[in-house]
């Protein structure tokens, strides 16, 4: 004769306790999920705006003229050079060309030089980059192109010093290297204030 196999109350109690231990764990992990998932997102989009930034940068001053920097004023806030168009050999050696034909609505011109400028102005937390081709011949301005980046809260230009300490971007610390860094803030889910700073150290190539 089979016995039924019976549950006993504290069986029961036992299985119900760890029922509800369960639950509970799984509604904490959800509620939490759902309360940090929009501040994962902006955080997210605040580090791929920095690194957009930080890149696009670094990708001009790559084709920079290491002199041009030196000649216009570099600081923590401000750089400003020729693109380098090619690098020119002869029996002297090579040397850089830095400028280029243009032909504009019909008309040639034959000397023109592309210059970038970045600013950047901290009290509106602002960073603006300025193209512009200039004909040589006269200086006058064939085209222009700004693009601002907004609540930038970090300096962006420095090097490092004699002694190997970073130091605002300057004319007689400037060697072949320059440390990019970007700080972007920015609102975030509810009162979140959501920030991303990067760093980056960039090789000038275009040296003498």
């Amino acid at each position: 004769m089979n016995k039924k196999k019976s549950f006993t109350l504290v069986e029961i109690m036992v299985s119900f306790s760890i029922l509800i231990v369960a639950l509970t764990g799984i509604f904490l992990v959800l509620d939490f999920g759902e309360s940090s998932s929009p501040l994962d997102l902006a955080r997210v989009d605040v580090t791929t705006k920095a690194r957009i930034i930080i890149n696009r940068i670094a990708n001009d001053l790559r084709g920079a003229y290491l002199q041009d920097i030196k000649d216009n004023a570099p600081s923590c806030s401000h750089i400003k050079f020729r693109k380098v168009q090619g690098v020119k050999t002869d029996t002297a050696g090579h040397y850089y060309n830095l400028s280029r034909n243009l032909n504009l609505g019909g008309v040639e011109y034959s000397d023109c030089s592309d210059y970038l400028e970045y600013s950047y102005d901290s009290d509106a937390d602002k960073l603006t980059r300025l193209s512009q081709v200039i004909n040589n011949e006269n200086g006058d301005i064939l085209s222009e192109s700004t693009v601002e980046y907004k609540n930038i809260s970090e300096g962006v230009f420095y090097v490092l010093n004699s002694g190997g300490s970073q130091v605002c971007l300057n004319e007689a610390d400037l060697d072949n290297f320059i440390i990019v860094a970007i700080g972007v803030e920015e609102q975030g889910a509810a009162t979140n204030l959501v920030s991303s700073s990067l760093t980056q150290r960039v090789k000038i190539r275009n040296d003498y």
